[in-house]
């Protein structure tokens, strides 16, 4: 029987964790591997809820540098090497791994051929506009076909691959990579929901905290963070509110008009079979 183990690597994801772990579960993962970065709200003992029904094992990382991809090379070869994980999903938390054929990731990866190591897999946008009820995944059902990041560049896909020890996870879940081995890649009809803005205080807290740990990892490249870099920037020169009031009307605009979205209330109607909407408060 395939293992499927997911990693995370957590801060502040009260209003969302819950929901994103018993959705997973719900899809075929087995098990969850999290690392809890410097979390000062519900997540911790949402974590230890988790922990005790025996389908995760957390840590706590208190290093003030958001050194991501270290942790999630970490969290992936524990996967394989103590969990003995078939697949590795490295993941964020607001982040669904959406199979569009059946209802199991899990079979999705039974159908991969043996020669394919990873698979990479396309993200799209939920829009969040000022009308958006605190109850994010009843009221966000606009998905976004022409996705970007808030710089307006194209949403990478994220990767998850087979349980080979010795793998390297890049900065952002993006690619993977084992010295000296060449890894080969595929696709699975699937897509990853993502919800990255679930409301002003949540994402000013949540790039305020994210920026200013990344701008504390020594040699960053340039290019890595992007998005974090530029609207911690703004948090910093206090444009941040005037950002956020414009990306919520434009927004609602696209919404209105079905401007290049569609609905998209599959998450919803699973989330509410599995009563999410209730313990993701």
């Amino acid at each position: 029987m395939t293992k499927v183990v997911m990693t995370l690597v957590v801060r502040n994801e009260e209003d969302i964790l819950t929901a994103n772990i018993e959705y997973h579960r719900s899809v075929g993962v087995d098990y969850f591997l999290v690392l809890n970065h410097l979390s000062t709200d519900k997540t911790s003992k949402i974590l230890e809820y988790f922990t005790e029904i025996g389908v995760l094992s957390y840590w706590n990382e208190t290093d003030a540098a958001y050194m991501q991809d270290k942790w999630v090379t970490e969290l992936a070869n524990r996967a394989v090497r103590d969990f003995h994980a078939d697949w590795v999903i490295n993941s964020d938390a607001d982040e669904f791994w959406w199979p569009e054929i059946g209802n199991s990731i899990k079979n999705l990866l039974l159908e991969v051929p043996y020669a394919v190591d990873y698979l990479s897999v396309p993200r799209s946008n939920f829009l969040y506009h000022q009308q958006t009820r605190s109850n994010f995944i009843e009221s966000m059902v606009y998905r976004d076909l022409r996705s970007t990041n808030s710089l307006g560049k194209p949403l990478p896909p994220k990767v998850m691959h087979r349980g080979y020890e010795g793998v390297r996870v890049a900065f952002g879940n993006h690619a993977v990579d084992i010295p000296g081995k060449f890894l080969q890649g595929g696709m699975i009809p699937a897509i990853i929901f993502h919800f990255p803005i679930r409301g002003r205080e949540q994402y000013f807290k949540k790039i305020k905290d994210g920026g200013d740990a990344l701008l504390k990892v020594p040699n960053l490249p340039s290019g890595v963070g992007a998005t974090w870099r530029g609207l911690n920037e703004r948090v910093k020169n206090e444009t941040f509110d005037a950002w956020f009031d414009e990306m919520c009307k434009q927004n609602l605009n696209r919404v209105s008009e079905l401007d290049g979205v569609v609905l998209d209330t599959r998450l919803r109607e699973v989330a509410a079979q599995l009563q999410v909407d209730k313990i993701s408060k």
